[in-house]
């Protein structure tokens, strides 16, 4: 073999080598792409069905208060409930499913980014609003379904008193919480697509 052959023989193995690095980086940044795009779709989807719920929550509120309407005791507080629940509706009336498919890699990061100073902004509304509610008909379930008044019992309304504050205390001892997981989750997945964007600009 003379130096020429071996000089194209050297310039035609780099070049392959140059392909299927190039071919294989690109597969790469595109899974990144995907994972993030699944990622924003899977929790914006969750997101979507709980705001939407909310109404339905709403709906069961004023169903049941309008069952014990005559006793303020319970279908006022039946009534705040559902309320709560049609301000959270509100809350997260903007969010709206997008096209992932044809969003680019800043789109997509500025989604992301925006999705998550949503989610993090009204975690805590949207934890405290659900308690709430649950809070405010599960004295109007017991009356209408099993005949039991709590107002009107000092036992009934203590026992329901400290059932509130135990199960408070366990969900605050328990240290799973969602929204942190999707924050970091997503957090992530902004950092990875930064990186390819810096990396194209190179």
């Amino acid at each position: 073999m003379d130096l020429n052959e071996f000089k194209k023989m050297w310039v035609e193995t780099n070049a392959d080598i140059s392909n299927r690095l190039e071919i294989n980086e690109n597969r790469l940044n595109q899974i990144t792409i995907n994972h993030s795009k699944n990622k924003l779709e899977k929790y914006m989807n969750i997101s979507i069905l709980g705001r939407n719920l909310a109404l339905v929550y709403f709906g069961i509120s004023i169903f049941f208060a309008v069952k014990v309407f005559d006793d303020l005791a319970y279908s006022v507080p039946a009534i705040m409930g559902g309320l709560a629940m049609l301000f959270s509706f509100f809350q997260h009336l903007s969010l709206k499913k997008v096209n992932y498919s044809t969003m680019n890699i800043v789109e997509l990061q500025k989604t992301i980014e925006n999705f998550r100073i949503h989610t993090l902004k009204f975690s805590k509304f949207d934890k405290g609003i659900v308690a709430f509610w649950i809070i405010t008909l599960i004295p109007v379930y017991l009356k209408l379904y099993f005949h039991i008044s709590i107002y009107s019992n000092q036992d009934y309304l203590l026992i329901f008193i400290l059932s509130i504050v135990s199960v408070s205390f366990l969900i605050r001892l328990i240290p799973f919480d969602a929204y942190k997981k999707w924050d970091s989750e997503l957090k992530e997945a902004e950092s990875k697509l930064n990186e390819l964007i810096e990396f194209e600009k190179e």
